[in-house]
């Protein structure tokens, strides 16, 4: 039996990435309302420029993110098991060392593996160090996040939004809370559907 990585999705979530953060800081979804009810109303938004990102798993998806990221003038710390930069990363840490980069990001994005050092990542003690209108990106692994701790966390203001494409439980729960908090966007575990990932398989 051959085993092999596959890469291919790398570049649809990427996208995705990029995507859901542009559409959160411009609030792209009250410019459709106001569109619908006729409203005409100026109003400013949020850049990314010169914002500053955490990107914790630095492998394919990580370093595509941030290949994107870095073409709006983003500064990226990149948590990773070796100190390599890859030229994307403005600083590398690990996950031992990356309480004051957490603290200072606009944008945490979550591109790892789950496994024993992973699982439950995101609980009371790593939200309660995120600012409080910085968001947070999961596209890796439903088990990153301790959801009852986000509930709280966003409850509370700190971080500002998520933004999850992975849960816990999947099919996600017809009574889950998250369906309907104003603070999460959430998607049906598609990043990586982009049109053109079959054919990079």
């Amino acid at each position: 039996v051959r085993i092999s990585n596959n890469h291919s999705q790398a570049i649809a979530i990427a996208e995705y990435v990029m995507a859901q953060v542009l559409s959160c800081f411009q609030n792209l979804t009250d410019f459709s309302d106001k569109q619908k009810q006729g409203v005409w109303k100026y109003r400013p938004f949020r850049e990314i420029y010169h914002t500053r990102w955490l990107i914790i798993g630095f492998g394919n998806i990580g370093q595509q993110v941030a290949r994107r990221a870095k073409a709006f003038g983003v500064n990226i710390a990149a948590v990773r098991r070796s100190n390599k930069n890859e030229k994307l990363a403005d600083q590398v840490l690990s996950l031992d060392t990356m309480d004051e980069a957490l603290g200072e990001a606009n944008v945490v994005v979550l591109a790892c593996a789950s496994n024993q050092t992973t699982r439950n990542l995101v609980d009371e003690k790593f939200l309660g160090l995120m600012k409080e209108n910085a968001v947070l990106v999961n596209v890796a692994r439903g088990d990153l996040v301790v959801e009852e701790d986000l509930r709280k966390a966003l409850d509370a203001g700190r971080p500002g939004h998520a933004i999850l494409d992975v849960f816990v439980d999947e099919p996600l729960p017809e009574d889950s809370w998250i369906w309907s908090h104003p603070a999460i966007s959430m998607t049906p575990h598609c990043s990586n559907a982009g049109s053109g990932m079959r054919q990079r398989c």
